[in-house]
């Protein structure tokens, strides 16, 4: 509105709701969630070559790449709860819990659970608050949720 750049935003900062200050201020995203329940930082949305648009998992010929849905932690996470590579798990928030295929990776970040978009009944956005959203922009948190991974239990016979 000055006609300059403008370091502090009077526009937001006229704003009478929490978040929106008119200097940018960090806000940690996790004070705000259940993480003494549930540890881990859910990233959704990242996307494989062979599966980069949301629709192309449905090529038969595409999806049987890997076994689908997987979720994706790093060696230390999996160790620490007893989890190897290629087992069941089910991956728990506070809006829900879907079972997924772990897949262990050096290349995911410590306390981050990777799962894909996108697949069918498992998709991710089902256990994710559709009301946790950005302050400002009213993005979803799609990179920043909470979750937790547990073994899945095994049926006896």
């Amino acid at each position: 509105p000055s006609g300059k750049i403008e370091f502090v935003s009077s526009v937001i900062g006229s704003c009478d709701k929490e978040g929106h200050e008119g200097l940018p201020f960090f806000h940690d995203f996790r004070e705000k969630l259940p993480m003494d329940e549930f540890p881990l930082i859910l990233a959704t949305g990242s996307r494989k070559p062979q599966l980069f648009h949301s629709r192309s998992y449905r090529h038969p010929w595409l999806a049987n790449l890997e076994k689908w849905p997987l979720v994706e932690v790093h060696p230390d996470d999996a160790a620490a709860l007893g989890m190897i590579d290629g087992e069941e798990v089910t991956v728990e928030t506070p809006m829900g819990k879907l079972d997924m295929t772990l897949s262990i990776t050096s290349s995911n970040l410590k306390g981050v659970v990777n799962v894909y978009h996108a697949v069918n009944d498992k998709d991710i956005n089902y256990i994710l608050d559709d009301t946790y959203l950005d302050p400002i922009s009213g993005f979803p948190g799609f990179k920043s949720y909470c979750c937790r991974l547990v073994k899945k239990e095994k049926c006896h016979e």
